[in-house]
């Protein structure tokens, strides 16, 4: 009786062959009459066996039942009870499709890190490449350095890097600075993380994982060391007085040509949005802004110009920027005002190609060296880069007769100290310049002149209690001796003379 229930396992196939086409059959049958059809079936042909008795019937038809509520259901959800991916046909797949949607996927990977951050990472490698070159095996056969970072063997790390730290130098053979040493080390641990993202080996780091101690230990070192040879004084750029924006007008700005008009609208831009010299000025397009006229309905002569961000160094979307809204600045302008952004980028796109006024194309575009007469002056195949920027305002700040450290960041440092002088809310100023921290802020903020650094000085002396006795007595001490002196001898020189009329 047993080998009668267990027909499946001695006839394999029929199971194979007949299962989809009695499920194609009952698809379209409720789940209990297609039960009580088949104990019914099942009953009325062993009531014509005169083999079985009647207890011998009931039993088989007990064991059929339970048979077909354990299997059978099964059968008819799964035929075999393997995964679904056997009824897939192989040939049927679309294998550029699949390419294809891996693509995307290394794609977006890409797309998680800033192209500032790729930079860095890039020149760190480089600059792990060119140090192990002059240290390659055949100048040092025992160092047994890899000439790329990627291929060092984990438990060579901290041999590798623990030298690299304090040999590695900058093209002119100088040791780097203790900034430069960590910026090279952060860039190497984001490409080792990137490298063992997806592996046993993910979440591990230079600077926190146990295994590279010795290293961390060393780097700790080499960084004090050089810190205390550095100039303690932190490079930082000069901010403009109120004379330079006088003379960067006169000498500077203006439209007599288009490097001199894009001069002056990359300036205002970045002045009045406090843009950062990177890749918010080279991407920067006519999509970022929108132009709304008379917006209070009482003066025909303003605008609104409202400025709406794709992106910045610090709010780059994703999973941590989920919360951080874009950096939206609004700003009014009387349209009539001929130092002010709306009259200047009207000059600026009345010269340029139908693509940047329809912001098909980046808003800054290189002049032409000898346009025609009527023509564009800037050419809409080659967009502004960052050395062309940079190069632009060095110029200009030349032209002025500026002295001292201005760069493209003196713009943005100049708001943030301007705006702190007038005793502007630090809220307030941080939406305008996107800063994410009151931290941040501040170090971009410096004294302005010397005039205002003496200011400071004289009143932290008037706060120790200094008098203006104290500081008037050293001179009054001295004029008091040379009208003693000038006394002094005017007196003997009367005493003389009496002397003389006498005799």
């Amino acid at each position: 009786m047993g080998d009668m229930i267990c027909s499946e396992k001695l006839f394999p196939s029929t199971r194979n062959v007949n299962v989809k086409s009695f499920i194609s059959k009952i698809s379209l049958v409720p789940p209990l009459v297609t039960r009580m059809s088949f104990y019914i079936l099942i009953t009325a042909t062993l009531l014509f066996v005169p083999a079985f008795t009647f207890l011998d019937s009931v039993s088989v038809i007990v064991l059929v039942v339970a048979m077909f509520d354990l299997n059978v259901t099964q059968l008819l959800s799964d035929d075999d009870g393997d995964d679904d991916f056997d009824d897939i046909n192989v040939k049927d797949l679309n294998v550029d499709e699949f390419e294809k949607n891996i693509s995307i996927f290394n794609e977006s990977l890409g797309n998680r890190t800033p192209v500032s951050t790729t930079r860095n990472n890039l020149w760190a490698l480089r600059t792990y490449r060119r140090w192990a070159i002059l240290i390659s095996p055949c100048k040092d056969p025992s160092a047994k350095i890899p000439l790329n970072f990627e291929d060092i063997p984990l438990d060579r790390i901290n041999y590798v890097l623990s030298r690299f730290v304090q040999e590695a130098t900058d093209t002119r053979g100088e040791l780097f600075r203790s900034a430069t040493i960590y910026s090279a080390i952060a860039g190497l641990n984001r490409v080792l993380k990137e490298k063992h993202a997806f592996d046993e080996l993910a979440g591990i780091d230079l600077l926190s994982t146990p295994r590279f101690k010795r290293f961390f230990m060393v780097l700790d070192g080499v960084m004090k060391q050089r810190q205390q040879q550095e100039d303690p004084r932190q490079r930082k750029v000069d901010v403009f007085a109120e004379d330079d924006y006088s003379d960067l007008w006169m000498h500077a700005f203006g439209s007599k040509d288009g490097k001199t008009l894009l001069t002056t609208v990359v300036f205002l831009t970045m002045k009045v949005f406090s843009l950062r010299a990177g890749d918010e000025l080279r991407r920067l397009a006519m999509n970022n802004f929108e132009f709304e006229y008379n917006p209070d309905g009482k003066s025909h002569s303003s605008v609104l110009i409202r400025y709406i961000e794709t992106c910045s160094k610090n709010k780059q979307g994703g999973l941590k920027g989920i919360n951080k809204g874009r950096k939206v600045v609004e700003h009014w302008e009387d349209i009539r005002d001929e130092r002010g952004f709306h009259f200047w980028i009207n000059e600026y796109l009345a010269r340029c190609p139908a693509e940047v006024r329809d912001g098909l194309c980046p808003l800054f575009l290189h002049p032409l060296k000898s346009p025609q007469h009527g023509s564009h002056w800037f050419s809409a195949k080659r967009p502004v880069g960052q050395t062309f920027f940079t190069s632009l305002m060095k110029e200009a700040f030349k032209k002025a007769g500026l002295e001292g450290d201005f760069t493209l960041k003196s713009i943005r440092s100049s708001n943030v100290n301007e705006l702190t002088e007038e005793n502007v809310d630090s809220e307030v100023i941080k939406c305008r310049t996107g800063h994410s921290s009151d931290r941040a802020l501040n170090q971009y903020k410096r004294p302005r002149s010397k005039k205002e650094q003496q200011r400071v000085s004289k009143l932290l002396l008037r706060n120790q209690g200094l008098r203006k006795w104290q500081v008037v007595k050293p001179i009054v001490e001295v004029w008091a001796v040379y009208i003693l002196f000038i006394a002094l001898v005017i007196v003997s020189g009367m005493c003389v003379a009496l002397f003389y009329n006498r005799g």
